[in-house]
């Protein structure tokens, strides 16, 4: 529907964007775009996903994980061709006006002419990050959190940080400082309508991170929002 494919698209601009930040490894982003193409499938909002996450993520996996970045052109560019010649995007239909822009944006990349404009309203932010006490002096790549699987296809290992239960343990013991992940923050979620985040999902993500004391409280908060929006 209209709204699961509007939540789908944030979803997707949000793990690119922890993707850009440095947060998660590029092997994530593909691993997101082939379950966007997941057994082939190709319509509309999937293209759209798509050229989410190579909007928002693209730059980085050109400039930071070449190799990541040339398997996922590959992938997506022999999935939109196949809807083509497959004729599950038939001449005149919408889809084949989708594939058919998703594959020139695709030769665009390879030959570097794309622009990554989306990118630079968040120059402010990296900037600030750079010198936030949040980080303790430390740089938002050393915080990443690797996955060592494909997280969208295949269970987590024992021993992956979401899963452990000393995790789920650390959270439950800070559950009175994490409360108010949503909470108790007008000034903050009226500096997030001023940078026109427009949802309540948006401002409230704002929220959680803005008003988070470190990384790790941060992550806490994030994880309550989600699990809010989902129980929602």
């Amino acid at each position: 529907t209209g709204e699961d494919g509007r939540i789908a698209k944030n979803c997707v601009t949000f793990e690119s964007l922890l993707f850009s930040f440095g947060l998660l490894p590029g092997n994530a982003i593909f691993d997101m775009v082939r379950y966007i193409f997941d057994g082939g499938l190709v319509s509309e909002i999937r293209v759209e996903l798509a050229l989410t996450a190579l909007r928002y993520a693209g730059r980085g996996l050109r400039a930071e994980c070449p190799e990541h970045f040339k398997e996922m052109l590959n992938f997506v560019t022999s999935t939109a061709s196949g809807a083509r010649n497959s004729g599950a995007a038939p001449e005149g239909s919408d889809v084949r006006t989708r594939v058919d822009y998703l594959l020139r944006e695709l030769q665009d990349l390879k030959n570097n002419k794309v622009s990554f404009a989306a990118m630079d309203r968040f120059e402010a932010i990296r900037s600030w990050l750079r010198s936030a006490p949040l980080l303790s002096g430390k740089k938002v790549s050393d915080h990443q959190l690797a996955v060592p699987f494909r997280f969208l296809d295949e269970d987590a290992p024992a021993d992956w940080p979401s899963g452990s239960s000393s995790n789920v343990a650390s959270l439950g013991s800070r559950g009175s400082r994490s409360s108010s992940a949503t909470g108790g923050g007008d000034p903050l979620r009226a500096l997030a309508v001023k940078q026109r985040l427009s949802t309540e999902l948006r401002q409230s993500l704002f929220v959680a991170v803005m008003g988070a004391e470190d990384f790790e409280h941060a992550s806490e908060r994030l994880a309550l929002v989600a699990a809010s929006a989902k129980s929602g």
